[in-house]
């Protein structure tokens, strides 16, 4: 199966088999902005300041782009800051 062999060319060692707990590395990795400011929250908590490579790191804003609230607001403020810390690039969508 076509999804069997991208995990196997993916996977730190050895091949997959369905059922299987695996580890494997990644492309990419997406956040969006209603996980975002959790996702800041625990990088500061853990002293967290970098991302393994921001050109991979892919952060969407799609939820909120019209803010309806100051809540919301300032949830996406947070985000951007967190996106600027790590060097990340948000695309509002």
């Amino acid at each position: 199966m076509l999804v069997d062999d991208i995990i196997s060319d993916h996977m730190v060692e050895g091949r997959a088999r369905p059922g299987d707990f695996v580890t494997v590395k990644v492309d990419r990795i997406y956040i969006q902005d209603g996980n975002s400011p959790t996702l800041a929250r625990l990088f500061k908590k853990h002293d967290i300041q970098r991302v393994f490579d921001p050109s991979r790191v892919g952060v969407f804003f799609d939820h909120s782009v019209i803010w309806p609230n100051a809540q919301i607001a300032a949830r996406i403020r947070e985000a951007e800051e967190f996106c600027r810390i790590l060097g990340l690039r948000p695309v509002m969508t």
